[in-house]
């Protein structure tokens, strides 16, 4: 988990099937640390801020995403609409 994005956001426009594969394949390996011999409270609290971090970071580069892709959209409809009532 530490340190690295989600690839499917980084350079890419989203795959959200990916996205969501990746977000459970590290939500199974944080739940398994309950079964892990040789564990302490830190290394899940590690583990935890690392996940967090990543699903935060996932989220920031999906509104940008997002954002970018429907820059100026509101103002081309509310155009098509004054010139339907005109």
């Amino acid at each position: 988990i530490l340190s690295r994005p989600y690839y499917y956001i980084v350079d890419s426009e989203p795959d959200d099937e990916l996205l969501q594969e990746q977000i459970c394949y590290d939500f199974r390996n944080l739940s398994a640390m309950r079964n892990e011999f040789l564990v302490f409270p830190s290394d899940v609290v590690a583990e935890a801020e690392a996940l967090k971090a990543k699903f935060d970071h996932a989220v920031d580069r999906l509104t940008q995403i997002i954002q970018k892709k429907i820059e100026g959209r509101g103002m081309e409809v509310v155009k098509m609409i004054m010139e339907s009532v005109e």
